[in-house]
């Protein structure tokens, strides 16, 4: 029996470990999440958009992965927005299969249509999006 001492102090020591810094890593992602979430607010259903991508933040790929369906993006070099769609309406592409800086966002207001415009020397694609919440849930007018 005091044989087995050790090994049950030292599992207790390690699982102590792992779940500390587990905690410790958790809370330090949910902050940036949510600093991010504050510096690039969503884009709202009663919103009018006509802008060009300018850049496109990816984020710290070693605190969180990059999530194919949501961007952080800078439009005309100073409005700062967050997008999270679904699949394209037509291809069923993924949002960064699509997204590039230089491209058009287009967005009538009380809609949660989304339109990316990518022009290619004489031709312009059209690719055609629904727009989401936090959630994954569509877009809805707010009360």
């Amino acid at each position: 029996m005091k044989k087995l001492y050790p090994g049950i102090i030292f599992i207790v020591i390690f699982i102590s470990a792992v779940v500390i810094y587990y905690r410790y890593s958790t809370g330090k992602t949910e902050k940036i999440l949510e600093q991010l979430k504050k510096e690039y607010p969503s884009i709202a259903i009663d919103e009018k958009i006509n802008a060009t991508v300018t850049n496109i933040d990816h984020g710290d790929p070693e605190i969180f992965r990059n999530h194919p369906h949501q961007a952080y993006l800078i439009l005309d070099n100073s409005i700062k927005k967050r997008i999270r769609t679904g699949y394209e309406l037509t291809q069923e592409l993924m949002l960064d299969e699509v997204l590039e800086e230089g491209e058009r966002l287009v967005k009538g207001y009380g809609t949660d249509t989304l339109y990316i415009y990518k022009i290619q020397s004489e031709d312009t694609l059209k690719y055609t999006f629904q727009l989401k919440d936090d959630l994954g849930y569509p877009l809805e007018k707010a009360d």
